[in-house]
């Protein structure tokens, strides 16, 4: 409702016609009304193509039009799957007849396969090893291989890099023969 001196109008509600009463949003040439969300939405939404000179609906007259799109920005990471994005811009203008469509762009983008480090696997149970196997007990475990370049278990920081334990058994002297230390291979801890 707008109130004038002496008389008060009632506005004729979004999608009614409205002959001599002002319309709330906007107002088509044949006195349909429309809400502002529908000017320049690219429907044409007034029905009155044939009463504009240039023969299209007043709604999608006179909208501004998108600058280019800008150059895409680079990828969001520096491996995997990330995003990259462009702009563009709307000139500026009567903000009733806006540009139709977003002012950014997305899409997804692949740089390179990211490095994925190698994991170590459970230790294995301690061997039952007697004193005539030097008196040791032996326990080892595997590392699940890295990939696309990523670090090997070994190289890992934590609190230990070892594929290997050996500990001396109970009651047994801390000497290890010779031959059979030649025959380990990989990193090693030795609990005396």
């Amino acid at each position: 409702m707008f109130l004038f001196p002496d008389k008060t109008i009632s506005l004729a509600p979004p999608g009614s016609r409205n002959i001599s009463t002002p319309c709330s949003e906007f107002t088509c040439m044949d006195g349909t009304c429309l809400p502002f969300n529908k000017v320049c939405n690219g429907v044409a939404d007034c029905p009155d193509s044939s009463l504009t000179p240039s023969g299209g609906p007043t709604d999608e007259h006179r909208c501004r039009t998108w600058s280019s799109w800008g150059p895409w920005s680079p990828c969001s990471t520096s491996c995997g799957t990330g995003t990259m994005s462009r702009h563009r811009s709307c000139p500026a203008g009567d903000p009733l007849h806006h540009c139709l469509g977003q002012h950014i762009e997305k899409q997804q983008c692949f740089n390179t396969t990211c490095p994925v480090d190698g994991r170590w696997l459970p230790w294995s149970s301690w061997s039952n090893c007697s004193s005539g196997c030097g008196g040791v007990k032996v326990r080892h475990r595997d590392c699940i291989p890295p990939r696309d370049g990523g670090e090997h278990c070994s190289q890992l920081p934590g609190p230990s890099n070892l594929s290997m334990e050996i500990m001396t058994s109970p009651g047994v002297s801390n000497q290890h023969p010779l031959s059979w230390l030649e025959l380990v291979q990989g990193p090693v801890s030795y609990w005396w």
